[in-house]
């Protein structure tokens, strides 16, 4: 009759801690290789719970920095372009002042003047063909105000509401620095002059001296210097006139947000920055009427020239002040970044110092428990031998 040792604690325990030092062992080699102490969720719940969430902080944030970056480097070609304008606007100055004076003869004052309207015609182009990311920067698109577009939709239709019987007659507004609210169109008859006035917000006026009907095909621009408005009129005007169409009429001109730059992680308005450029063609700085083919004109330019100048001048500055912003907002972006990075890595990474010490210590107990395993099953084979 043979003998069975039916239980081996000895053989069970010995099983027991070597199964528990092999599973460790894989996970430090696991870490080890990875480099990581969070592999899995169920290496620490918590832990990477908060690591997801900082990850999505660090990618946003990477993100916004890379925004700033974008309209930091947006805001450096307007400021280029503003600078070119800003010489071209001195050289005009200066052919104003070269054409004040009584000593030229009219040769000389035609072939200054061809001068000036080639560098008049030279600050549109500029204007127009400045982009970024094929996005216009300087032809009004980036203004801080615009005009309402349903008085767009109406230009194209009726222009801006106007009697369509009375042949219409304006063909476009433009913005020159125009505040947000309601325009209304009136004429006016002063001295046997007639005037278009235009009133906004039924309290501040402006108004110009209504000039002589265009010519069929072309157009002539009334400016507004005091509200920064310009309207063109084409051949129709003297009909919209003649009617008194315009009286009453009005367009809307909105608070605009220019441009707007996510500098931030979440839906807020502090992670938002918002910034304007301004219309810098040549209607847009109103220079696109001026000449100095004579005394007297040459000394209006010279007062109007010294407006655009100041205006330029004055939006390159404060283009400045956003780039410098921007700056500090990529600087403070790339701390955060770190600071984040760093209390995740605390949270994620392995220590390999430790992680090297637990692997020596684990394999040490994985050949120890083996060998003990080997040598509790010999004792029971020793037992039964003595038995048998």
């Amino acid at each position: 009759m043979g003998f069975r040792i039916r239980n081996n604690s000895a053989a069970s325990l010995a099983y027991k801690s070597y199964s528990k030092a092999q599973a460790d062992l894989e996970k430090n080699i696991q870490r080890l290789a990875s480099g990581l102490r969070i592999n899995s969720a169920a290496d620490d719940i918590s832990g990477a719970a908060m690591v997801t969430r900082m990850d999505n902080q660090i990618r946003g944030l990477q993100e916004a920095s890379k925004n700033a970056k974008g309209a930091s480097g947006l805001l450096k070609m307007a400021e280029s372009g503003l600078s070119e304008i800003n010489g071209i606007l001195s050289r005009l100055r200066e052919l104003a002042v070269q054409a004040a004076s009584d000593q030229l003869t009219t040769d000389d004052r035609r072939n200054i003047n061809l001068e000036f309207e080639q560098l008049t015609g030279e600050v549109g182009r500029i204007a127009r063909f400045v982009e970024y990311n094929d996005i216009k920067l300087l032809n009004g698109d980036f203004t801080a105000n615009a005009l309402n577009q349903a008085a767009r939709d109406r230009l194209a239709d009726d222009l801006v509401g106007f009697p369509s019987t009375a042949g219409g007659g304006v063909s476009d507004i433009k913005l020159t620095g125009a505040l947000p609210g309601t325009y209304a169109f009136s004429v006016v008859t002063e001295g046997g002059v007639n005037k278009l006035r235009i009133t906004l917000d039924g309290a501040a006026t402006d108004e110009v001296n209504l000039p002589v009907t265009p010519d069929e095909g072309e157009t002539a621009k009334l400016t507004f210097s005091t509200l920064g408005i310009v309207v063109e009129i084409n051949q129709n005007f003297g009909q919209t006139i003649a009617g008194n169409a315009l009286n009453g009429s009005q367009f809307t001109v909105d608070p605009g947000s220019g441009g707007t730059v996510q500098i931030g992680i979440d839906d807020t308005a502090d992670s938002r920055l918002q910034f304007s450029i301004m219309d810098a063609t040549a209607v847009g700085l109103n220079i696109d009427n001026l000449d100095v083919g004579s005394v007297a004109n040459a000394r209006s330019a010279m007062s109007q020239l010294d407006g655009a100048i100041s205006l330029v001048s004055d939006e390159r500055g404060k283009l400045g002040s956003v780039q410098n912003r921007l700056e500090f907002t990529m600087s403070n972006l790339a701390n955060m970044i770190q600071a984040i990075d760093s209390s995740r890595s605390a949270i994620r990474d392995v220590d390999f110092a430790k992680e090297m010490t637990d692997m020596a210590r684990n394999q040490i107990l994985v050949q120890s428990s083996s060998s003990i395993l080997a040598q509790a099953n010999k004792i029971n084979q020793s037992v039964l031998g003595l038995l048998n």
